[in-house]
C-alpha cells in the first residue's frame, strides 16, 4: 500500500486500542460488580438494556457538540461501542454460574477472594472472552463510521480514506478502503482475540469443552 494508506490504517488502529482498552478495564470491572451483587444489577441492569439496543454512531451528535471535530469524539465512539457488550457479557457470564458450585466452595471454607478466583471467574470466562470478541467488532464498525462522520478536518483513518475516495469521485479508493476494513477486521480476530481465547481457556481447563 502506498505510504498515506499505512498511516490511516494506523491512526484507526491507535484510536481502536485506546477506546478499546477503556472499554474492556471500565467494561469488565462494572460487569463484575453487577454479577456479585444483586442490588447494583437492579439498579443498573435497565440502564444498561437501553443504553445496549443504542446503535453506537447515535452518540457521535452529541460526542460532537461536547467535543468537536477532533480524534477525542472518535475514541470515545470506540468506547462506547464496546463497553456495553463487554459489561452485558460480563454481568451474564457471573450470574449465569450454578449456585450450587459456589455454596460448595463456601462449604470447604474458601474466602470471598477465593470463591472469585477459584470459581465466579474460570465459570464466566467463555461468556466474557465471547463479549470482548463481540465487541472488538463493534469498536471496528464504531472508528470507521465515526471517520467518516468528523471527516470535516484532518483526522486520517480508515473512515477518512474512505469519505476522500467519495469526494474525490475515486471508486477504487473507496473499494480499497472497504477492504482494508474487511481485512483489518479479520487480522484483529486472528491476531488478538483467538489466541486470547485458547490460551485463556487453556489455562483455566476449559479447551476441549469450547472446542467440541
Amino acid at each position: 500500500f502506498e505510504p498515506s494508506v499505512a498511516l490511516h490504517i494506523g491512526r484507526s488502529f491507535a484510536r481502536v486500542a485506546i477506546g478499546f482498552a477503556i472499554g474492556v478495564v471500565s467494561g469488565i470491572l462494572i460487569g463484575i460488580l453487577m454479577g456479585i451483587s444483586k442490588w447494583l444489577y437492579r439498579l443498573l441492569n435497565p440502564l444498561f438494556s437501553l443504553m445496549i439496543s443504542i446503535p453506537t454512531l447515535a452518540w457521535v451528535p452529541i460526542l460532537l457538540t461536547i467535543f468537536g471535530l477532533n480524534p477525542t469524539t472518535i475514541v470515545i465512539t470506540v468506547f462506547l461501542g464496546c463497553f456495553f457488550p463487554i459489561v452485558y457479557s460480563t454481568t451474564n457470564g457471573i450470574r449465569s454460574i450454578d449456585k450450587k458450585l459456589i455454596w460448595a466452595a463456601r462449604i470447604m471454607g474458601a474466602n470471598k477472594f477465593e470463591i472469585f478466583f477459584d470459581v465466579l471467574l474460570p465459570g464466566s470466562l467463555v461468556s466474557i472472552i465471547a463479549g470482548l470478541r463481540l465487541a472488538i467488532g463493534y469498536s471496528w464498525r464504531a472508528i470507521v463510521g465515526a471517520e467518516m462522520l468528523v471527516a470535516l478536518t484532518d483526522v486520517k483513518g480508515i473512515g477518512y480514506y474512505i469519505i476522500g475516495g467519495k469526494v474525490a469521485n475515486q471508486t477504487a479508493q473507496i473499494l480499497v478502503g472497504i477492504f482494508l476494513i474487511a481485512l483489518c477486521g479479520l487480522l484483529l480476530d486472528a491476531v488478538l482475540m483467538k489466541p486470547l481465547e485458547y490460551f485463556t481457556l487453556r489455562r483455566w481447563g476449559m479447551v476441549e469443552k469450547t472446542e467440541g
